[in-house]
């Protein structure tokens, strides 16, 4: 089981699509006891942290979350604050049940401060890192119609880097009220592998495994587990982030796109992840753009 924790809503980012800015978490300074309780119940094998911005914590934090068990803790940052203070951060993210992954992408949405991050500023953190960690991370990517037509340069920067991509469609949650279709994504990803740049991009490596973002192995429900605690030190938690980015929490809508899902071969791939299919099912050319490609999709082994 992994359990992926939101310890704050803060950054030091503000990006236009952030998922977690409209959330009541609670900022924390230590590991809340009813969040222990919840970790000790569990016990979980990976711990994942996301926010907000994880950095914004203070590294006893991740000591003391270090301390309650022997699982490893990944942290998805933007790595900002770590450039600012590197010797502050370093001796944490040395410690070998530390990892991180980073965020970057072309366009104007992700906003350092006042400022869209650019791909210089990128590179010196990434460099910074590879040089006080020992080790360049890789990297997360949203993907909207505001950066399309750049979708395929984040593989062109992570060969060029030595590192991988994960490219994600943006979801209508948190900031963001817009949704880059499953459709879109999908011929994406099939021109990364045609140009033979899968190895660059961990959707397509790994496109065989149906992990999330896909979940056609169904998994979710047994193997993840994301919370967060709000104010009122009350703990909300569900088995997906973005849901629970979203308020769900109890009942979901577990229906098919439509009636005729069941007899298609892509049934698993376009209704595994319920997030998502909540999008597809407001888009009326999901199932007929969906099936032009269906072929080349059956045919390059995603997981179905």
């Amino acid at each position: 089981m992994q359990l992926i924790i939101k310890p704050t809503s803060k950054c030091n980012f503000n990006c236009n699509f952030c998922s977690a800015k409209l959330l009541n978490i609670k900022h924390s300074t230590n590991v809340p006891s009813v969040l222990k309780d919840y970790i000790k119940e569990l016990n979980p094998s990976d711990l994942i942290i996301t926010g907000g911005e994880p950095l914004m914590i203070p590294k006893e934090y991740y000591e003391e979350l270090l301390s309650l068990g022997d699982w490893n803790i990944s942290l998805t940052s933007n790595l900002g604050i770590f450039y600012k203070n590197p010797d502050y951060w370093t001796p944490l993210l040395k410690n070998n049940r530390i990892g991180v992954i980073t965020s970057f992408q072309y366009g104007n949405d992700r906003i350092d401060g006042n400022n869209v991050y650019t791909e210089e500023q990128f590179i010196k953190v990434i460099n910074l890192f590879e040089e006080k960690i020992g080790y360049k991370p890789n990297f997360i990517t949203v993907i909207s119609e505001e950066n399309e037509d750049k979708a395929l340069d984040h593989i062109l920067l992570a060969k060029r880097l030595g590192i991988k991509c994960k490219l994600n469609g943006v979801l209508p949650m948190g900031l963001s009220k817009s949704y880059y279709p499953r459709y879109k994504m999908m011929n994406l990803y099939i021109k990364i592998i045609e140009m033979g740049l899968e190895d660059y991009e961990i959707n397509c490596s790994e496109r065989h495994l149906g992990k999330c973002n896909f979940n056609t192995n169904l998994s979710c429900k047994d193997n993840i587990r994301a919370c967060y605690v709000d104010f009122n030190n009350q703990l909300h938690k569900c088995f997906c982030e973005d849901l629970l980015a979203e308020g769900f929490e109890g009942e979901y809508d577990n229906s098919y796109i439509n009636d005729k899902c069941l007899t298609c071969e892509l049934c698993r791939l376009c209704n595994g992840c319920m997030k998502t299919r909540l999008s597809e099912k407001l888009d009326e050319n999901h199932c007929q753009e969906m099936l032009k490609i269906k072929d080349k999709i059956l045919e390059m082994g995603w997981s179905t």
